[in-house]
């Protein structure tokens, strides 16, 4: 999503580049930095994230003076009503709700930490690494592209990202019942059963409100990690046997 985001405010500073190649080209960007290594891509994430946070401080300086200049009833040839400037208005505003400025500051803490040293040795896992980094890529802009081309893309690609989330949260519950009111048979009924029981059914209901799109690609994920995880089974017993 956000190199969906960082696509469509590009092509609306720069018009004569498409949504879509924008977007491309911050997939390969972002996928070149980090496999060249982590050291090299913690200072560039760091000097994106300052502009990241300069351009929070333009957009609430810009926000409370409009309110204060116009109300909070904007006119009908105002910018925010013309698709680009709404697209863009809904991506900060879901920006900001999610707090996407948190995890980058997390993660260049870890990385000033010594994260990036490990990271950026070579050894087994290097390999590993560059394959996960290359497939990550290729379905990412393979996503992002497809949406950029979309008029909804931005709705539709929020939709997708909150829908992994949903599913994770209702699994995190799930597994709650089932440690301890299953596995290990507790008696506190209000925390272990009916507070992951809520949790559940509020999830439900959001994901139902979901789009189709959505409950689609939320239901062939869920598959995809029922099969691995019974493959992981299967393995692990032959394993243990052995």
């Amino acid at each position: 999503m956000a190199y969906l985001f960082s696509g469509i405010a590009l092509h609306s500073l720069v018009p004569g580049v498409s949504r879509w190649l924008w977007t491309a080209i911050a997939v390969v960007v972002t996928t070149a930095l980090n496999l060249i290594g982590v050291r090299t891509a913690a200072p560039v994430g760091f000097a994106v994230l300052a502009l990241e946070l300069a351009a929070l401080v333009v957009f609430v300086v810009a926000a409370v003076v409009v309110l204060a200049q116009h109300g909070t009833r904007p006119r009908l040839g105002h910018p925010v009503h013309r698709r680009r400037g709404l697209l863009a208005h809904r991506g900060a505003r879901r920006g900001l709700r999610r707090g996407a400025l948190l995890p980058g500051l997390r993660r260049h803490r870890d990385l000033r930490r010594g994260g990036g040293r490990r990271l950026g040795r070579g050894g087994p896992g290097s390999a590993v690494r560059r394959r996960a980094l290359l497939t990550a890529a290729v379905i990412t802009v393979a996503a992002a592209v497809r949406a950029a081309d979309r008029d909804d893309g931005l709705d539709q690609l929020t939709s997708v990202v909150d829908m992994g989330a949903l599913t994770a949260f209702a699994l995190l519950h799930a597994s709650v019942i089932g440690w301890y009111t299953v596995r290990h048979g507790s008696r506190d009924r209000p925390r272990h059963l009916l507070v992951p029981l809520l949790g559940i059914a509020v999830i439900g209901a959001v994901i139902h409100e979901a789009s189709t799109t959505a409950q689609l690609v939320g239901l062939v994920w869920l598959a995809v990690g029922l099969v691995v995880l019974g493959v992981q089974g299967s393995t692990d017993g032959v394993g243990g046997r052995r």
